[in-house]
């Protein structure tokens, strides 16, 4: 039904067979992003918060990307937008929750930054542990 530009029908059979990846990319296409969000937040299905993280950061949105990049646990994508976006306490808490290589992009992004390298420090300890 997609395939043949049958949105409605498509979201029905894709909502049907709780399908959320699919209904969030087609209410991403159809412009939707409210109802692509509220699947997001209600079902938590992280392969649906990554593309709708994606969507929101080709649409220059960092603050909700890092969100839905945040539910879907991708931390290096959300790293990285806070690192772009100068979001800096923001950052801090996702290299916590991330990976030990997650932890030294941040941990090197702070050494860089005035007045952050305590951040640095305790980020390259916490690797090291």
């Amino acid at each position: 039904m997609e395939s043949t530009g049958e949105m409605e029908t498509s979201l029905q059979f894709y909502e049907s067979a709780q399908d959320y990846l699919s209904l969030v990319r087609v209410y991403c296409y159809c412009g939707n992003l409210d109802k692509a969000a509220e699947i997001c937040n209600d079902t938590g299905d992280r392969a649906a918060c990554y593309q709708l993280a994606r969507t929101y950061e080709n649409q220059d949105q960092p603050k909700e990307s890092i969100h839905f990049y945040t539910r879907a646990q991708a931390y290096g994508n959300a790293i990285r937008l806070c690192k772009e976006n100068e979001m800096d306490e923001q950052l801090m808490n996702l290299a916590l929750l991330g990976n030990s290589d997650d932890m030294l992009e941040a941990a090197r992004y702070y050494e860089k930054k005035p007045g952050c390298q305590d951040k640095a420090v305790m980020l390259y300890h916490k690797v090291c542990l």
